[in-house]
């Protein structure tokens, strides 16, 4: 009776372990996947007043903020795939998110500072020491 009991005991904690191991993953994720939203929320509210001045240094502030949690969610999802029971294609899809942030704000971000100082008399990229023509 008492190893028919043990027995017992150590499948309830088998079965048991992926629910601990998701509620204690979701318990980890909660506070980045509410920054998260928080983030992506205010990049919605400063994109729809983008004509103001100073709302590109906003939102490539806000922008870069967003990435770093992005980054965070990544590398726990790939640290704790297993524990967690992460799905690679989960993993691929949020490294996919973090790859077209990061493009959005080399786009809007760098490119636009470089068209910025370029609209301020300042060149983006300096001429070269010597004059080139082609032939």
């Amino acid at each position: 009776m008492l190893r028919l009991l043990s027995v017992s005991l150590v499948a309830i904690v088998i079965a048991a372990a992926p629910v601990a191991a998701n509620e204690f993953c979701d318990k980890e994720l909660a506070p980045l996947v509410v920054q998260r939203k928080e983030l992506f929320d205010k990049l919605s509210a400063i994109g729809k007043r983008a004509k103001e001045p100073g709302a590109r240094e906003q939102f490539c502030t806000t922008l870069t903020a967003a990435i770093g949690n992005i980054r965070k969610v990544v590398d726990y999802m790939e640290q704790n795939k297993d524990f967690c029971g992460v799905p690679d294609e989960a993993i691929d899809n949020a490294k996919h998110g973090l790859e077209q942030n990061q493009t959005l704000r080399k786009k809007i971000c760098v490119a636009g500072a470089q068209q910025q100082q370029s609209k301020d008399g300042q060149p983006p990229i300096p001429k070269p020491p010597v004059e080139l023509k082609l032939q």
